[in-house]
């Protein structure tokens, strides 16, 4: 629980309201740096929250991939598709489901394989964030892969915590089966870190990044605050630091 508590307190919206609460804090003793710690709070924390950040974040701090071309993975030989999250249950259909990144992703993934013909792998087992939860989210996306596009996954993962074991345990799985070539399928913030764990452990990696921050609606409304630009700015602060931690390594 220690690498999700500490992205918890650092990363927005906790991290801005945190330095605003020790402004409040110290106001008696230190006003000016009070006022300063409040300010500076609240200012960072409106501007993360606006989706015209969160795309210049992601443009300037980490890699971009483009959409891949299927024309371009004749060579590949299969798809490993990333979780990115999952429920035990879902009420509406009584049974486990993924959460709406890690949909995607599958969404995504299934199309590929169906446009060139190429066996799958979920790899997602329970996060350190969800030390509660009970059924691994390859697990999850096996059902959701049925319930849902009447496919059956080839392969599942279900025991990684994180990217790093994501590409251990993959490539546990695919050498045995002679499989290097593969197309890694995330969503785009996440496909910096991916690539680079996965290509550490020996796989020639293509990337597929799905879910690239797009401008839509006005300008004035992406200089607003919302809810979706506060998750997006989070995202991309959230893997550029783990980009740090991956080059450390």
């Amino acid at each position: 629980m220690i690498k999700p508590l500490i992205a918890a307190f650092v990363l927005p919206p906790a991290g801005p309201i945190l330095c605003a609460l020790l402004g409040l804090f110290l106001i008696k003793r230190f006003f000016k740096t009070a006022c300063c710690l409040i300010f500076f709070g609240i200012v960072i924390l409106w501007i993360l929250s606006c989706q015209s950040v969160a795309i210049a974040l992601s443009d300037h701090l980490l890699k971009n991939y483009p959409t891949i071309d299927v024309s371009e993975l004749k060579d590949a030989q299969a798809i490993v598709i990333l979780g990115g999250g999952s429920y035990d249950l879902r009420d509406e259909y009584k049974t486990a489901d993924l959460s709406e990144p890690s949909h995607a992703r599958l969404r995504y993934g299934l199309w590929l394989a169906d446009q060139i013909q190429l066996p799958v792998l979920f790899s997602g087992g329970i996060g350190h964030g969800a030390p509660n939860q009970k059924i691994a989210e390859a697990q999850s996306a096996q059902i959701v892969a049925l319930r849902h596009y009447k496919n059956n996954l080839r392969w599942m993962e279900m025991t990684s915590r994180d990217t790093q074991e994501n590409a251990q345990n993959t490539w546990t799985i695919l050498e045995k089966e002679g499989i290097k070539k593969i197309v890694l399928v995330t969503t785009h913030v996440h496909m910096q870190r991916s690539v680079a764990q996965f290509q550490k452990v020996g796989f020639e990696v293509r990337p597929a990044p799905t879910g690239k921050f797009m401008p839509s609606g006005s300008a004035l409304l992406h200089a607003l605050p919302s809810t979706n630009g506060l998750q997006n700015s989070r995202q991309v602060l959230h893997e550029w630091l783990g980009n740090l931690v991956t080059v450390e390594r």
